[in-house]
């Protein structure tokens, strides 16, 4: 994920790893946790921040920017005006008052389309961004480039997901969701509409 003038690369994946864990969606909280920790000086604080934000050491406005998104996520209904000035309090912008929302609302759609299909990560995206003791950078970037390549488990990752797609790349979709799409597109169709 890339920056914009106001948020930071590492703000986006912030907001991703809070609203996929408010929303309690693995594949996202393994995919872009490892996203954070690679972004991040402190690997532990970005753990922290993946599990729980409020228990990170965060500076007050990247404190905020998670709470609204967080909000955001569990009661839309209840954000206001009031929400957007108190982030303008913090240093926000309108523009980046509009990225938290559209981070935070994009992420609350592809949480739903993992959960609703049953995605599970890669074994390999577990320990991605997570040095062991001794090992290099280029160690890990090699463990990256394996987990990208399909690992160990490219057959099978243990979750019932033969040959699944990175998590950082477009998700494959289920078996047979090509062929319930083409139905769908068939069956939906307006009374007396033509083809």
């Amino acid at each position: 994920m890339t920056g914009t003038e106001g948020l930071t690369a590492r703000e986006r994946e912030m907001i991703s790893v809070a609203v996929s864990m408010a929303n309690g969606c693995l594949y996202c909280l393994v995919a872009h946790g490892a996203a954070l920790r690679e972004q991040s000086d402190d690997r532990v604080e970005a753990d922290r921040i993946t599990m729980d934000h409020r228990r990170a050491d965060l500076p007050p406005r990247q404190r905020a920017m998670l709470d609204f998104a967080v909000k955001l996520t569990k009661d839309p209904g209840a954000c206001g005006e009031a929400d957007l000035e108190a982030l303008r309090e913090h240093g926000f912008s309108d523009e980046d008052v509009w990225d938290i929302v559209e981070v935070a609302s994009m992420y609350n759609f592809t949480n739903r389309l993992a959960m609703a299909t049953g995605m599970l990560p890669n074994r390999e995206y577990h320990g991605l961004a997570r040095r062991r003791s001794g090992a290099s950078a280029s160690d890990e970037h090699a463990s990256r480039r394996h987990a990208e390549a399909g690992g160990d488990d490219a057959e099978h990752d243990g979750g019932g997901h033969v040959g699944q797609s990175p998590p950082m790349g477009p998700p494959r979709s289920p078996p047979g969701a090509a062929s319930r799409r083409r139905r769908s597109r068939t069956s939906c169709r307006p009374p007396g509409s033509r083809r």
